[in-house]
């Protein structure tokens, strides 16, 4: 069976057909005895569709897809993700503040930390010195 033998039968199945392509649909099922077979499970298919329980998708779905299309929406998603992470991370920062505080009371207490620059490595900048590094 082609393919133009199964456009013709669904064609007859669907809109009344010329007497021409009744007298090659009737041809066609007296050669092939399959069509008849094929053109009764359409039928029955069709008959299932019918009767079958129409499914829809739930109240305002089409409106929920298109706030989630919103472009507006996309910003407040990115919005959320950066909360999402500021939450994540904010037990880190807190932990990591805490141990900095506890090395520098380590580092009072242990060592001689009397100026800011044995406190942070960097050497203290005078007048002098940068009016003598311009030079």
């Amino acid at each position: 069976m082609d393919k133009k033998t199964l456009e013709l039968l669904y064609k007859s199945l669907d809109e009344p057909l010329t007497e021409l392509e009744k007298k090659s649909l009737n041809k066609l099922k007296e050669k092939f005895p399959r069509l008849i077979e094929e053109e009764k499970q359409i039928l029955a298919m069709r008959q299932n569709l019918k009767s079958s329980k129409v499914e829809s998708f739930p109240p305002y779905f089409a409106e929920r897809v298109m706030k989630k299309l919103d472009p507006a929406a996309g910003k407040h998603q990115q919005i959320d993700f950066f909360d999402a992470l500021m939450t994540a991370f904010r037990p880190v920062a807190i932990a990591t503040s805490m141990a900095i505080v506890g090395l520098l009371i380590y580092n009072f207490s242990t060592g001689n930390l009397s100026s800011l620059e044995t406190i942070l490595g960097v050497p203290e900048f005078k007048i002098e010195n940068i009016a003598y590094a311009i030079q």
